[in-house]
């Protein structure tokens, strides 16, 4: 794990270092949790239920995520969305 932070830290540029490390420990930090409860809910459901289960979970997180930050991920006068 240590050999893969500095990989990542090495390859990405100093201005996108905190988002890349960020983004690593969301994924990391849900994964012992997230298995245990994977592996008992494709006994209970199965696979395909499970990974279905996951998908939309995930996609309504984000979702929520997005809509409540949605100011500050989009400004309004930023030069990308000028016309």
């Amino acid at each position: 794990m240590i050999s893969i932070a500095v990989i990542l830290m090495r390859t990405s540029s100093e201005h996108f270092r905190g988002r890349v490390m960020g983004v690593r420990i969301m994924v990391i930090d849900g994964l012992p949790l997230g298995l245990l409860t994977a592996g008992s809910l494709i006994e209970e459901i199965g696979f395909a239920a499970t990974g279905t289960l996951y998908a939309a979970g995930r996609l309504a997180l984000m979702t929520a995520v997005v809509l409540h930050w949605r100011a500050d991920l989009w400004h309004v006068h930023a030069a990308a969305n000028a016309r």
